[in-house]
């Protein structure tokens, strides 16, 4: 009887082992409890491109709880959560925040969200997400245009007014990488050392082996970097040195092995590193910085229409001014009227409005040529890349190393030289060729104008280069520089003059660029 009683006991705690395994960690799972919602501090409600410049006007709302006042300029930290639709960049703010905000299918986040985090003086940006799905009903532009329009100008705003920039993934596919590194490139390409934070939300992975396994598939396998073997589940990814690095944390399944081994860790990770960088923040005032930004952004989207004969000089076409709801009603003559009340939750507290050059301007959204498949805005106005060539070629009386410019526009005083040790450092600004503030685009404007440097610097070991003022030559539009390759051995007495073993030239001469065009015209360096 014992040893039947016994066996029932292993078999119950057998079926008990299996079902904890199946169901691991139900009694941690919270109950449902009608708990408080959180609400954001203010939204931006900009929805669509197209209605924006049909209308002239965004609003801009905020909740009748929060205390901030976004117009006042004062010293903060702006955070971004971003990423495709749909990836729980939400969930993320309410995880890292001890938040409620609503998330979840049944909730999408409009516009341009934020929420204020006061013990950590830091505002969250939160919004809706790339390739949110969109309404087909008849409308004055088709509405995936729209969509992809209204987006690119979000992300771009976005990227430039946040401190922080932290994209959300799922699986990390070569579509999301691809938008990481249009994010990374700007931030290069700008000169802007901003922290951008890859947060892989595995939330369909509950076991830690497999989500090793992934991360080490999707980010360890795919970048260089490192990692430290204290903090799992996190990678920092090094492109090249001198560049900023890419941080890469996995948070998985909640209520799960791998979501209780990983999650509070990671997440208390993500946070610390919030919190401890750049804690001074900077001055700022959010609306001035939103209206500035979208100032700047509008005329890349936008066509304004108008007779020749009343554009006016002026260098902008399109400005973007914040009024508060007191000026509005002081200009219809309501100085006293309450703020514009737009649900029980958010009041309309002032808007961007958008003005045009003139009363009689058409504004219509441009649809074609402004961003590309990808949704990145298609940069027709860059920095000025010429292509190099270095080559080498044998001449009777020895060999010529060549390095050919093309640098189209360029004019000799817009060429500077340095003498290196072995070689030549060659610097070039090419001037802007149309100034567009002074025509009237009928196609976007594409041109390349800027500074550009390179040092040519070559080992000791392929011999010493030498070169005069013969040797710099500018002629349609190719600078071509030619360095003669001496293998002359330089023997000297001490007080005396050094001369060469096999003859040359003992006295150093001064290069100029010459023209071809101009002969006798010389460009000091």
């Amino acid at each position: 009887a014992r040893a039947k009683t016994l066996r029932r006991k292993l078999a119950v705690q057998r079926i008990q082992r299996a079902w904890r395994a199946e169901v691991p960690f139900w009694h941690l799972r919270p109950r449902r409890t009608a708990a408080t919602q959180t609400l954001y501090d203010a939204v931006l409600a900009f929805e669509s491109l197209s209605d924006f410049l049909t209308t002239g006007e965004i609003e801009f709302l905020q909740a009748a709880e929060s205390k901030f006042d976004f117009a006042k300029e004062s010293r903060y930290r702006i955070v971004a959560v971003v990423g495709l639709f749909d990836k729980g960049k939400t969930w993320l703010t309410n995880k890292l925040f001890g938040k409620n905000l609503p998330s979840g299918k049944l909730c999408s986040t409009r516009g341009i969200s934020f929420l204020w985090i006061e013990d950590l003086e830091m505002l969250v940006l939160d919004s809706a997400g790339v390739q949110r799905p969109v309404s087909h009903c008849e409308g004055a532009v088709q509405s995936i245009q729209d969509a992809r329009s209204t987006e690119s100008l979000m992300f771009e705003m976005i990227s430039r007014i946040a401190d922080y920039m932290i994209f959300v993934v799922n699986d990390f596919t070569w579509f999301e990488q691809e938008y990481v590194s249009m994010l990374h490139r700007k931030y290069v390409q700008s000169n802007q050392h901003k922290e951008l934070i890859v947060v892989h939300n595995l939330r369909m992975t509950s076991e830690p082996a497999e989500a090793e396994h992934l991360f080490h598939q999707q980010i360890k396998k795919c970048y260089k970097g490192s990692f430290s073997p204290l903090d799992e589940l996190t990678y920092v990814a090094e492109p090249k040195e001198g560049v900023p690095v890419v941080h890469h944390v996995a948070l998985c399944k909640e209520m799960t092995l791998a979501g209780e081994k990983y999650n509070k860790k990671n997440a208390l990770h993500l946070k610390s590193q919030l919190r401890f960088r750049h804690m001074l923040g900077r001055s700022i005032s959010l609306t001035d910085s939103l209206r500035k930004e979208l100032e700047r952004l509008i005329p890349t989207f936008a066509y304004v229409e108008l007779a020749p004969e009343k554009m006016p000089s002026s260098e902008k076409t399109l400005s973007v001014l914040y009024e508060t709801c007191k000026e509005a009603d002081k200009e219809t003559g309501f100085s006293n009227a309450p703020e514009k009340k737009t649900s029980k939750d958010y009041g309309k507290v002032g808007s961007m409005r958008l003005k045009a050059i003139h009363p009689d301007a058409k504004v219509s959204m441009k649809t074609q040529g402004v961003i590309n498949p990808l949704g990145e805005i298609i940069a027709h106005d860059v920095t000025f890349e010429p292509n190099v060539n270095v080559y080498d070629r044998r001449l009777q009386d020895g060999i010529e190393r060549v390095i050919r410019i093309e640098c189209p526009g360029v004019q000799q005083e817009d060429i500077d030289w340095e003498e290196l040790a072995n070689g030549v450092r060659i610097s070039i600004r090419k001037q802007k060729p149309i100034e567009e503030t002074a025509v009237h685009p009928v196609e976007p404007i594409m041109q390349h104008h800027g500074p550009w440097e390179r040092a040519f610097e070559f080992e000791n070991g392929s011999g010493r280069f030498d070169f005069s003022e013969e040797d710099f030559i500018l002629a349609d539009g190719v600078l071509t520089v030619n360095l003669r390759k001496s293998f002359q051995c330089r023997r000297g007495k001490v007080g005396r003059n050094p001369t060469l073993l096999q003859g040359g030239r003992n006295e150093p001469t001064t290069p100029s660029v010459k023209s071809s065009t101009s002969a006798g015209y010389d460009f000091a360096g």
